[in-house]
């Protein structure tokens, strides 16, 4: 059985402001990204760096979605500048986070989604049961995830 959720934000939260008056912000920390392709494969590719903040433009997610991995304080904001107004989302068991909009669209909207897997590698035929971050669960076994969305306005 699947499961997915697709946390989705009005951004900007106003028609007084626009998209590049947000920001997404971490506690700075080393974090793992890993590129996808325009197809929403993983290119193979980690790259680990220092990040606190994500300024959003109407280009942020023209390669579709940025993804990362190695969060030691799960808790990401998105946020407008110069004022108290944010979302924000805690997501404790999960191993991936996937921030996007849709490519090239200038959407209106930030998907901030916590991930206990990631599509499959490029170039890899891989049967769905075998992907990365798959949780198998044995009959009478639970599995439980949660995340929790607090709006500051």
């Amino acid at each position: 059985m699947w499961l997915w959720s697709s946390p989705a934000f009005a951004c900007p939260f106003d028609d007084k402001h626009k998209f590049s008056d947000y920001e997404i912000t971490f506690s700075e920390q080393k974090l793992d990204f890993h590129p996808i392709t325009p197809e929403a494969f993983y290119t193979g590719e980690t790259k680990h760096f220092k990040l606190s903040k994500i300024e959003l433009d109407n280009h942020t997610f023209d390669n579709d979605a940025l993804v990362y991995s190695g969060f030691t304080d799960k808790r990401v904001r998105l946020a407008e500048k110069g004022s108290n107004r944010y979302i924000e989302v805690t997501f404790d068991g999960f191993e991936y986070l996937g921030l996007w909009s849709k490519p090239k669209a200038n959407a209106p909207y930030v998907c901030i989604e916590p991930w206990c897997g990631r599509s499959d590698t490029l170039g890899m035929d891989v049967d769905i049961e075998y992907r990365i971050g798959n949780v198998d669960i044995e009959p009478q076994q639970n599995f439980s995830r949660s995340y929790t969305i607090e709006f500051g306005y």
